[in-house]
Order: C-alpha cells, then structure tokens, then sequence
C-alpha cells in the first residue's frame, strides 16, 4: 500500500468517525443486489440476473461476481474491439461493454471509489435503464444519507 493511500485511507476514517452520531453505531453497507431486493430496504426481488449484472458492475462489486456474470461480461466485451496506436488506444464496437470493464473496475476501487463516476447505458426502448439507474441512484442517496450526518462524516461545512 503506498504512503498516499495509507494517509488517504486514514483520513477517511477520521472524517467517518467525525461524522457519527454519539450513541449510534455506523450502519453496515450492504451490497447493492441486496440492497434493491431485500425486504429492509427497495423490496424490489423482481431482478433479472443481467440486469443484477449490470447494478453490481456499477457499483464496482467484483466480489459479488458469478460464473455466470463472467460468461456474459466476457460475452458482451466480445462485441468491441481495441484500436489504435499505443497511446491513443479506444473501443470500438456495435454491442456489449469494453472488454476491460472488469481491470476499470479494480481500478476504480483501488482509487477508493464506491461505484463508477459516470455510466453510459446505450439500451434499446423499454430495456430498464430508467429503472437501473433510479436503483443505482437510490444506492449512492441512501449510502450518503446511511451515515447520519454526511456533512460531518465527510468533513464538509455544515449549513
């Protein structure tokens, strides 16, 4: 772990600390499949399993991954290709993901980033993308607002 990381990494467990309510323990952070179908919280159990593909693949979690998701991210980054110069390498393709989404993953985790920054859905009328991204919006308001004062857990000015 490289010195930035570590300070990084140390920083953001004083600003959590900070930020907790006295007398209240910090609420555990579940997974976003969880999260949209359980009771607790969305209660939404109708997913289909490419679109739970597509929540965990937002929210960066390569520990949720099945041998099933595998198959078809590996599916979908089949439809694009690399081209280019070292350098100046891009995708193209008509169908699917960048191959790579899984290595953009990690490195977005290894960042220290919850999900993606910015997702593009390219999906057909009536595919569910409004539906996704209201679910993957509810996950980062709800993962904000689940510390209990998000102002002083990250450190900002309270207004």
């Amino acid at each position: 772990m490289s010195k930035r990381s570590r300070i990084d990494r140390l920083a953001r467990a004083q600003t959590a600390a900070l930020g907790r309510i006295a007398g209240v323990p910090p609420i555990e952070l579940p997974d976003i499949v969880t999260f949209v179908t359980s009771p607790q919280y969305l209660n939404r159990p109708n997913l289909y399993p490419k679109q739970a593909l597509l929540l965990k693949v937002m929210s960066l979690d390569l520990d949720a991954l099945t041998s099933y998701d595998h198959e078809v991210i590996a599916g979908w980054g089949g439809g694009f290709t690399a081209v280019g110069e070292p350098g100046d390498r891009r995708y193209e393709g008509a169908e699917g993901m960048p191959p790579d989404v899984l290595v953009r993953m990690e490195a977005c985790l290894a960042e220290g980033r919850r999900w993606f920054r910015e997702i593009v859905l390219v999906i057909g009328r009536r595919g569910s993308k409004g539906y996704l991204t209201a679910l993957a919006a509810a996950y980062v308001v709800w993962h904000y607002l689940a510390h209990g004062n998000p102002q002083g857990h990250y450190g900002l000015e309270q207004t």
